[in-house]
């Protein structure tokens, strides 16, 4: 039977949910291996290099010409067309890239001291790293526009498989430190960079549109306003931070943002991506406002849950993934795992600008949170370092996800379910302050383990958890226990008892002979 075309779209979305986490969780699985070679400082020039190549690829319109190949490609009419705009954007980044590192490389030292870099040569080589994460995009754009699923995955994961290998090599191994980062991460970037633009045009002929730069510059150049926006709402701590405490301040800071951040990108990036393909249907249903609403709380309260586990065992974590030196980061992830909370509330929130056509609101919204934000910034980073910076985060974000909300509900008014989710959010508060006090240790971890299952059942107790959800919750316990039933039932085929039992009244030798029946072979 042919599967519909909502089964076929969901699949290929969550195919590339998964692609797209794997390109982010280089960056989560070599923490332990920076925070064992790096010190803080090191890691913490790290995180700014990185956040100022993010800063400048804005400034490039990178997100905006990925935008751009993936509409430009899907509205073209022929093939040929189709073949032409792919050379044209190709051409249209690569000229932008080049241009962007000859100034890098010339303008290093300037730029060095700006973001607080002593060394010209670390500044340059840095930014570059970050900007040649761009040689991949037109190619992985290519594929999703043509619904390319498994490439695009199986590309993901060869790269993240070849990153996460170059750079342990030149970091453990060779012993580069800092320097074995970035020149692993150019080598890496480049390599795939080189090799699927060689794949786009193997076959066909390089022949952009030149007529077509002026279209494509006028699509990308409002993408910068709002990227900026959105940079320093995400980013601008980081600048604050080295500027204010230094770069060791901000090594610890950064090692407790990428766990935070860790809470996102296993709990509620997977789910945004699956909810991201069907919200639209949502918001055509009649009971579009309770379906939208309902949905925003299973998804934060995934969120909710994934993120109590890390803020009780933080200590545990940060004692596996770093060294001692940055035991300090313990004390900042929760309310930076609060902040990501009023942050996810607001990309939900922004589902009805989309579903409604009223983006043209989103850029008001960013730029009053981002004068906010800085304004915290400003008054709790220079006295209070990384701790004042996490709390300047938590606030910002929250009035970030107030002012969306109050926004989007003049355009469409969602049901959200504001006792559910306050209940939910209210029984983690509470657990994690329990769990605070209680002392690192393995003794300690069976206490803490109790603490993390308790949440789930007190919302199920307490009815936060509704009917329906225990019935599905339930319905999918029990599935899961009928394939891994029907998993140990055809594991239990390939054992030596079963096979001799169905061949205990043959002679031994015509068990040797025997060939497995279809049945046994499935």
């Amino acid at each position: 039977m042919a599967k519909s075309p909502q089964r076929s779209f969901l699949k290929h979305a969550m195919v590339y949910g998964v692609g797209s986490l794997l390109l982010q969780a280089a960056s989560i699985v070599l923490l332990p291996l920076y925070t064992r070679y790096l010190n803080p400082a090191d890691f913490g020039i790290l995180e700014i290099l990185s956040r100022t190549g993010q800063v400048i690829s804005t400034l490039l319109m990178a997100n905006g010409i990925a935008t751009a190949t993936f509409t430009f490609y899907c509205q073209a009419k022929t093939p040929r067309m189709r073949r032409r705009t792919a050379a044209t954007v190709t051409l249209f980044l690569g000229i932008v890239l080049l241009v962007a590192a000859v100034l890098i490389v010339v303008f290093a030292r300037p730029l060095g001291l700006l973001i607080g870099v002593d060394s010209p040569t670390l500044a340059a080589v840095g930014i570059l790293a970050a900007l040649a994460d761009c040689t991949t995009v037109i190619p992985l754009c290519l594929a999703q526009a043509r619904v390319e699923s498994v490439y695009y995955v199986s590309v993901s994961l060869a790269m993240f498989v070849c990153r996460v290998t170059i750079i342990t090599l030149a970091v453990a191994v060779l012993g580069w430190g800092i320097w074995g980062v970035l020149w692993a991460s150019i080598a890496t970037a480049v390599l795939f960079g080189v090799i699927l633009n060689a794949r786009e045009f193997w076959n066909v002929a390089f022949r952009p549109e030149l007529s077509q730069f002026g279209e494509i510059f006028r699509f990308v150049f409002p993408f910068v306003p709002g990227g900026l926006c959105f940079f320093v709402l995400n980013s601008g701590d980081r600048f604050f931070l080295v500027k204010t405490a230094g770069a060791e301040e901000l090594g610890l800071y950064a090692l407790g943002s990428k766990l935070a951040m860790a809470v996102s990108l296993f709990s509620f990036l997977p789910l945004f991506k699956v909810w991201s393909a069907r919200m639209f249907d949502a918001f055509a249903l009649p009971e579009a406002a309770v379906v939208v609403g309902r949905t925003c709380t299973r998804i934060l309260g995934a969120y909710v849950f994934v993120g109590l586990g890390l803020c009780i065992f933080i200590d545990e974590v940060i004692a596996v993934f770093a060294s001692a030196q940055y035991a300090r980061s313990a004390a900042i992830v929760a309310p930076l795992t609060l902040a990501f909370l009023f942050s996810n509330a607001a990309n939900l929130a922004d589902g009805v600008f989309y579903a409604h056509r009223r983006t043209g609101l989103k850029p008001w919204i960013m730029f009053v949170s981002m004068i906010v934000i800085c304004g915290l910034y400003a008054c709790l980073i220079p006295p209070f370092g990384a701790m004042g910076a996490a709390v300047a985060a938590a606030a910002g974000f929250l009035f970030h996800a107030t002012a969306t909300w109050w926004v989007s509900q003049r355009v469409f008014r969602v049901r959200y379910e504001y006792g559910r989710l306050a209940g939910i959010l209210t029984a983690a508060v509470v657990l994690v302050l329990l769990a605070s006090r209680l002392p690192l240790g393995l003794l300690t971890i069976p206490a803490k383990l109790a603490l993390w299952t308790f949440w789930p059942v007190f919302l199920w107790m307490t009815g936060l958890i509704s009917r329906e959800e225990k019935t599905l919750a339930v319905d999918y316990v029990r599935q899961a226990l009928r394939v891994g039933k029907k998993m140990i039932s055809r594991q239990s085929v390939l054992t030596v008892p079963y096979f001799l039992r169905r061949n205990r009244n043959r002679p031994l030798e015509g068990v040797e002979a025997s060939t497995p029946t279809s049945h046994e072979t499935r």
